[in-house]
């Protein structure tokens, strides 16, 4: 959102009016000393869905959204075609994210060159990638329950086989974890992947992570301390028809992101299209931008993040954007 982007990108600070997130106040950039009879220095109101402006001090005002972000532009220095640009481009691309006609997920079954883990592992491929499970702390029982497999050659050669379900227990595909250290492409995924990895089980609230590892990381804590919630992974920084119509079964939808850029900016996506769809949405705004992934944290951590989830409003939108700067 262009007035959004341009408040972050000044830098100056504003508060959330009480009652309404759409609307902050500020210090007023049109006037010097911008301070009313009562000593506070916040006395510009801008909302920003509809651009309306009223400094109390100076008087200055506009009913225009694109007016008022060309003037602000203008008094904090930033070039306005420049923001304008990178509003449309997101707005685009928010279009391009949001649901579309449903689709029907038609099951694959697992790949062929899917393999499983055998106990001990029986040459030296399998024994890198059975490291690789360990050190992602998955247990032998999680590997057997999610079926959780490898492959050594082929297509998917190098990575782990992580199978989606959906909630006729059939395979819908497998997304691949590289194991190797050499692929520039973290994850990928079988043609046709379009549910949520753990995504066929029934619970109050979900629990939304990008990563199968993430999932079973915070389905471990949700099996021990938040009873009838459920963790499940995207596969990805956006959600597809597939994934929205499974999310929908959910009362309340918790997005956790990794805590780095993309990871929170894919988490707002998330967040904007399960809030669009009607369904209850909370998100986890990171202390700091540390680069860890919700599966490299432990337990406790995981736990205390999810205590303190807050509900999707405009001002947490704010909060995240701007982690997402630093």
């Amino acid at each position: 959102m262009l007035l959004e982007d341009l408040l972050i990108q000044s830098g100056t600070d504003y508060e959330p009016v009480r009652g309404n997130s759409d609307e902050v106040l500020m210090p007023c950039p049109f006037c010097t000393g911008s301070v009313d009879s009562s000593g506070t220095r916040l006395v510009f109101g801008l909302n920003l869905i509809n651009g309306k402006a009223h400094c109390f001090r100076c008087d200055w005002k506009s009913s225009s959204p694109l007016y008022t972000a060309r003037e602000l532009c203008r008094a904090w220095g930033i070039d306005f075609s420049w923001r304008l640009r990178l509003s449309a481009s997101e707005a685009q691309e928010a279009v391009s994210a949001a649901p579309v006609e449903p689709q029907r997920a038609i099951p694959s079954g697992l790949p062929e060159e899917y393999e499983r883990f055998h106990f001990p592992p029986i040459d030296d491929i399998e024994q890198l990638a059975y490291d690789y499970v360990l050190s992602r702390h998955i247990t032998r029982q999680e590997i057997e329950d999610y079926q959780i497999g490898f492959a050594a050659a082929g297509d998917k050669a190098w990575r782990i086989l992580f199978p989606v379900f959906g909630e006729d227990n059939l395979v819908y595909g497998c997304t691949g974890r590289d194991f190797s250290g050499k692929s520039a492409l973290k994850y990928k995924n079988t043609d046709g992947i379009k549910l949520l990895f753990n995504g066929q089980h029934k619970a109050k609230t979900a629990v939304v992570v990008e990563g199968p590892t993430d999932t079973l990381a915070v389905a471990r804590v949700l099996l021990r301390q938040f009873p009838h919630t459920v963790a499940v992974g995207a596969l990805g920084s956006v959600i597809t028809v597939e994934q929205l119509a499974q999310l929908s079964k959910y009362e309340h939808v918790i997005h956790f992101p990794d805590f780095d850029a993309p990871g929170v900016k894919g988490a707002c996506k998330r967040a904007d299209i399960t809030t669009e769809a009607g369904i209850k949405t909370s998100v986890i705004i990171p202390d700091s931008m540390t680069g860890d992934d919700p599966g490299s944290l432990d337990g406790d951590t995981i736990a205390a993040y999810l205590r303190v989830a807050q509900p999707w409003t405009k001002s947490q939108k704010l909060r995240m954007r701007l982690r997402s700067l630093k």
